[in-house]
């Protein structure tokens, strides 16, 4: 499966909301425009909607959200995305997996949660396509620090993270390949994988698990280079309506000028 740029488009067209903080008809001629400037095909691209009471963008499109959100953000805006849908949002559900890095010593029991490495958003478009919109911090052996290095996207049976990818059972399906260029200097690389496919659906693999491992690991054993995380329910368009978050008790502004992807 093909690795697409940021402006690259899928081929079917869906709603999607980002909450944007715009304060006059200056502001969302701006975020219009943003948006406009990442189309390489007209017919990618159907409306947007500012909402400057709501402080939210409407956009249906065929690009990815995270096109648009880097896009967005390249004004000096904060943009999240807030939910989107297929042709019939009833039975066309959207999900999102949160990767986490595990890790430690490579027996069952001894592996250790790190930290958040990137998210993963799957939109079932309809019937017959499902978009996978995937940016991820990925870890590379040492060895390979110069050289590109590619890494394997697969749904596994289970949504067992307890012991990191190793207890995520067998590969349910495989969903692309990217490769992690070489950056300057040593730390992480920023990878991504936007791809859409007709054997994928979302129902199906809601309660499994999305793991990351470098491509040229055995599907029987993980690296310590592996990342993973459960697949979720995630809001459609216009379910998600919170102005402050649970967990840290930030606005939503608040909270979207931390680092994230």
């Amino acid at each position: 499966m093909p690795v697409a740029t940021i402006d690259s488009p899928v081929p079917k067209l869906f709603r999607a909301e980002y909450a944007v903080p715009m304060h006059c008809e200056s502001c969302a001629a701006d975020v219009t425009a943003a948006v406009q400037s990442v189309v390489s095909d007209s017919r990618s691209l159907k409306t947007i909607q500012p909402d400057l009471t709501n402080q939210t963008v409407l956009i249906e499109s065929s690009l990815s959200p995270s096109a648009i959100l880097s896009a967005i953000r390249a004004t000096g805006r904060s943009a999240i995305f807030r939910g989107a849908s297929g042709t019939d949002p009833a039975s066309h559900p959207a999900a999102v997996c949160i990767f986490e890095s595990f890790r430690g010593a490579m027996t069952v029991g001894a592996w250790a949660q790190h930290d958040n490495r990137g998210v993963a958003r799957l939109l079932q478009i309809d019937d017959e396509h499902c978009l996978v919109d995937l940016t991820v911090d990925v870890e590379v052996p040492e060895e390979f620090a110069d050289s590109s290095v590619e890494f394997a996207v697969k749904v596994h049976e289970l949504g067992d993270i307890s012991d990191g990818a190793e207890s995520t059972g067998d590969v349910f399906k495989l969903i692309g390949t990217f490769v992690a260029e070489p950056t300057t200097g040593k730390g992480l690389r920023r990878a991504q994988l936007v791809t859409e496919s007709s054997s994928l659906n979302v129902w199906d693999v809601l309660g499994r698990s999305l793991v990351i491992d470098l491509a040229a690991s055995a599907d029987s054993s993980a690296s310590q280079y592996s990342m993973c995380g459960v697949i979720a329910r995630s809001a459609g368009l216009f379910e998600n309506t919170k102005k402050v978050c649970s967990c840290s008790g930030q606005t939503l502004w608040e909270e979207s000028s931390t680092p994230r992807l």
